[in-house]
């Protein structure tokens, strides 16, 4: 068995970079996915940065393209290109840099995506779209890989077995099994089953599955919380990873927890927590 590589999600809000990656290597982390929102956009100087500081925390880099931005599966033409042709400029500039995978989500957030004569529209734009990236990922030596969101396109485990008919290996997912779990609350189903519709994402998709995002979820009042410790939401967190490590052969795994409870309210996570689920997450792959 293949022990994935244990990451951690970065982004501008976060404040220093340099800080950052130091500690969260003395975490423990194997890696950062470093979000791209602006206005960490491609420049010359962020290169700069991120590279100087892989090589100094001997930290690999991944990469998440900005979400808002990037609408490459919209109906419109207008939107579409615009988006992928933004799209392949990020991913050009991220292959210097060596990164275990370069992220985005298969969107399609235009109102009228519900409709399903749009929905088809938009899936077979994403089919070619998906292809193309597929070509100039094995151009640049790096590997793409698509997101399930929570809304628009991408939401639904049929869009994924549509692309996965249609593109077979090129389709390289990162599943965010936090996403799922989100959809599936809202709309009412237990814990149990919300487990289980996570289960069945990872078997149908399984050999496209290369990274997963992992956080937990809670309700809270009239909200369902994503993004939480595994500590603090209410799925079996050991349980979905142990579904993970047998059933899947992955890259890498990111914790994308950036939130814990205390006293039944939602706080920033602390370093302590961040600690505390990556030794967890961790612990299932060692045992």
């Amino acid at each position: 068995m293949v022990v994935p590589k244990f990451g951690t999600a970065v982004w501008y809000g976060d404040g220093n970079l340099a800080k950052i990656f130091e500690q969260r290597k003395k975490l423990g982390f194997d890696y950062a996915e470093v979000s791209l929102e602006y206005p960490f956009y491609p420049s010359r100087k962020l290169y700069l940065t991120l590279n100087k500081l892989r090589k100094e925390f001997s930290m690999q880099l991944a990469f998440h393209l900005p979400i808002s931005e990037l609408n490459v599966a919209h109906p419109a033409d207008e939107v579409s290109d615009f988006s992928l042709g933004l799209a392949e400029r990020f991913i050009g500039w991220c292959g210097d840099l060596e990164p275990l995978y370069v992220n985005l989500h298969l969107h399609a957030t235009s109102s009228s995506v519900k409709l399903e004569d749009i929905r088809k529209l938009c899936l077979k734009k994403a089919e070619k779209i998906v292809r193309r990236l597929a070509k100039l990922s094995k151009e640049n030596n790096l590997t793409v890989t698509w997101e399930n969101g929570t809304y628009g396109l991408g939401n639904r485990l049929s869009d994924w077995k549509y692309l996965k008919e249609k593109c077979g290996k090129r389709l390289r997912v990162c599943l965010d099994v936090g996403h799922i779990s989100l959809i599936s609350l809202r709309k009412g189903l237990s814990t149990e089953a919300t487990e289980k519709e996570i289960v069945k994402w990872m078997k149908a998709l399984r050999d496209n599955i290369v990274a997963l995002h992992f956080h937990n979820v809670r309700k809270l009042k009239a909200s369902v919380r994503d993004h939480l410790s595994a500590f603090s939401g209410e799925l079996n967190s050991e349980r979905i990873l142990e579904v993970a490590k047998e059933r899947l052969r992955l890259r890498a795994v990111l914790v994308e927890t950036f939130y814990y409870l205390k006293d039944g309210k939602s706080k920033r996570i602390t370093r302590e927590e961040l600690k505390k689920n990556l030794k967890f997450v961790k612990e299932v792959w060692k045992g």
